[in-house]
């Protein structure tokens, strides 16, 4: 409508202009004659305002209007010559011309405008004139320059059309780009969300402001807290001081030994690299915590002297075994926030001294199986109430003897371990102790306490039991020692004039034994009727009873019982050992009386001798086995002295024996019924010889005949 308005008083100005200037005369001016201004019409051009019969214009905005003037001779143009004195408003408070044609809107409110020119007025204009509006609107600061996590106010400022000037910022609308970098709140605070750029901006009524570039750099400290904050603290006690950096980011970091620490009067308190406070005097200071240009708070410091607030006494409560003591602690809590041990000069008060007492230092000693309460009180100020409960008594030490332990290998030592009570009580405890050996392979001990000595070595051993140890002892393991000496055979009966092969075994402390027959002090009660050689070798010198012992390192053998006899027959208890005239020697198979008297052999048997192939008497019989099995109990009892018995051969009984000496029962007295067993194989069978005839016969080994056992020298 508005344009339609407007073509059509464009129209009616250009028509009215050219019939104006037809009626010019050469010189520009009206002819006064034929031309006079009839009319003058106003219009708002450009327009600017609202309206057209009813203007509405903003205040501080401007409006334009032209005057159009209407001629007698019914031409019209524009009247350009009009001042600022031809233009008129009905309230120059509401608007005002301050140039030709120019409304300036004033105060809000309404007004008529109105032009004149040669007495003539124009048509009356109707303004309303309204509130002022923005114009433009400014966001500062620009750009934005902030740490990740700060915050930063932004003020959105509007210009009105006014010229005035508002801040708006708590009701634009508030627009940054990434919000993962910065936010804004309603308000214009903006914060900075994580490092990086973004731009903003602020809109309102349809005008938005400048773009404004952000830029969010890493976190910075904002704030340093120093802690505790007022420090009071006695003379010469510390406190530490704990400086904390709160980061843009809402971050803390514990930074105390990279501050700058300043305190005002270090005559008063110091403080070192750390952050520890030293009351040096009483009195006053401050001190602050510099980093990074920031400077936390300030700390008031006051140095003064304590009195106590409070005691506490500890343990509590106290649990102890009857007959045992406790280190009581009475700590006073100064005024100040120090603390003191005032064990030895408060006063102790046991309610049942029975029960529980406590010395003047604080030892508190457990009487009796019970339960009291103490308490310590020192300058009016009572401690806690503490509960003794007494128990009954516990193991406190264990006594392990003998300590130390010197042993030979393989010998065993019996250790006791003694618990010590609580209570001055003792009590014997080696079969309940753990015992641990550290070097088991040099001894080891049994459940019991019985230590066997395992190595030679050094090693210690400790017993356990409740939680207790016993002190270290000390075990030295020395080489084995004798501990017996046994005499073998350990009855003698030989023929006076014979002799005996004695072997001394010594057995030693770790379970070995070893030959020491020649090592030994042979001791025969009797020499006149047995004599011993240094090598063993008993000789038989008359007949009678006697005994001998072998003595080495102060143990002494077994007693060994000898009886000497007159051997008038091989059937007795006596053997021949015949000397074939080169220092072999061969044994007739010998009588149940002498092998009994040796201690025995494996036989098959036995045959009685009539006297006509042997002499009268009861002679043992051998399969082959045995036989050989014979020789070998020969050298077990060192039979004539000599240990290197065998069954003689084939040929030895027939050449060394039978050859040289003939019938064997004629010539030395053997038993020659049965043949004599040889070592001498014919197949799975052996030779015999008939040592009365010379006759040889192949013989299955399990039949039983006499046997001989030859000693070369």
């Amino acid at each position: 409508m508005m344009n339609k308005c407007f073509k059509s008083l464009f129209l009616i100005w250009t028509t009215s202009l050219l019939i104006l200037l037809t009626g010019f005369n050469s010189e520009g001016a009206f002819s006064e004659s034929a031309i006079k201004l009839e009319r003058i019409d106003i219009i708002a051009s450009p327009i600017t305002t609202q309206g057209m019969s009813q203007l509405t214009l903003a205040v501080g905005n401007k409006q334009p209007f032209e005057a159009v003037g209407h001629y007698s001779d019914g031409s019209s143009h524009p009247l350009t010559d009009l001042t600022v004195s031809d233009w008129h408003t009905s309230d120059s408070e509401v608007g005002r011309f301050d140039e030709p044609g120019v409304l300036t809107a004033v105060e809000m409110g309404n007004t008529t405008l109105t032009a004149t020119k040669d007495g003539v007025t124009s048509n009356t204009v109707n303004v309303n004139v309204s509130a002022a509006v923005i114009t433009s609107i400014q966001v500062t600061p620009s750009p934005v320059n902030v740490a990740k996590g700060q915050t930063r106010q932004l003020v959105a400022t509007a210009t009105y059309s006014d010229s005035s000037s508002s801040d708006v910022s708590s009701s634009v609308s508030w627009a940054p780009v990434d919000t993962a970098t910065a936010t804004v709140s309603s308000t214009g605070l903006l914060t900075a969300v994580e490092v990086g750029n973004t731009t903003l901006t602020a809109t309102k009524d349809g005008v938005t402001s400048n773009t404004v570039n952000v830029n969010v750099s890493a976190a910075v400290i904002t704030s340093i807290q120093v802690t505790p904050s007022p420090v009071n603290v006695a003379k010469g006690q510390t406190q530490q001081l704990t400086a904390t950096a709160i980061f843009s980011d809402g971050t803390s970091s514990d930074i105390s030994s990279s501050v700058t620490w300043a305190p005002v009067d270090t005559a008063t308190a110091t403080v070192s690299s750390t952050g520890l406070l030293t009351a040096v005097e009483v009195g006053n200071t401050t001190l602050t915590a510099t980093k990074d240009g920031v400077t936390s708070n300030t700390v008031n410091v006051n140095v003064s002297a304590a009195v106590i607030t409070v005691i506490l006494v500890t343990p509590s409560p106290v649990n102890i075994a009857k007959g045992q003591t406790q280190q009581l602690t009475a700590t006073a809590i100064f005024s100040d926030g120090t603390s003191s041990d005032i064990s030895s000069s408060v006063t102790w008060a046991p309610v049942d001294t029975a029960t529980a007492t406590v010395s003047s230092t604080g030892l508190l000693t457990a009487v009796e199986v019970g339960n009291t309460t103490l308490t310590a009180t020192k300058d009016g100020v009572t401690s806690n109430t503490v509960n003794v409960n007494v128990s009954a008594a516990v193991i406190t030490s264990i006594q392990v003897t003998p300590s130390p332990v010197n042993v030979a290998k393989g010998q065993t030592q019996q250790l006791t371990a003694t618990a010590i009570f609580s209570d001055g009580t003792s009590s014997e405890i080696s079969s309940s102790v753990t015992w641990a050996p550290v070097d088991t392979a040099t001894a080891t001990v049994s459940s019991t306490g019985l230590l066997t000595a395992v190595e030679v070595g050094n090693t210690t051993l400790t017993a356990t039991k409740d939680g207790v140890t016993s002190y270290t002892v000390n075990v030295n393991v020395s080489a084995a020692v004798i501990t017996a000496i046994q005499v073998t055979p350990s009855s003698v009966n030989v023929a006076k004039g014979q002799t005996q092969q004695l072997t001394a075994t010594a057995i030693f402390s770790d379970g070995t034994s070893s030959d020491i027959s020649s090592s030994v002090t042979w001791a025969p009660v009797d020499t006149a009727t047995a004599t011993v050689s240094s090598t063993g070798l008993l000789t038989a010198v008359e007949v009678g009873n006697t005994t001998l012992t072998a003595i080495k390192d102060g143990v002494t053998s077994n007693t060994v019982n000898v009886t000497v006899i007159v051997c008038n027959d091989l059937a007795g208890a006596c053997i021949d050992i015949f000397d074939t005239g080169s220092g072999k020697v061969f044994t007739n198979s010998p009588s149940v009386a002498y092998l009994n008297s040796i201690g025995g052999s494996a036989t098959n048997g036995t045959y009685t001798e009539s006297g006509s192939f042997g002499p009268t008497g009861d002679f043992y019989l051998f399969d082959w086995n045995n036989a050989d099995a014979l020789c070998t109990t020969y050298n077990t009892h060192s039979l004539g002295g000599r240990t290197n018995w065998r069954l003689a051969t084939r040929y030895e009984l027939l050449t060394d024996l039978y050859a040289a000496s003939g019938n064997m029962f004629t010539a030395r007295g053997w038993p020659t019924t049965s043949n004599y067993w040889s070592v001498t194989p014919d197949g799975s069978y052996y030779y015999g010889v008939n040592l009365f005839n010379g006759g040889v016969y192949s013989r299955n080994p399990s039949l039983t005949t006499y046997a001989s056992c030859v000693s070369n020298p």
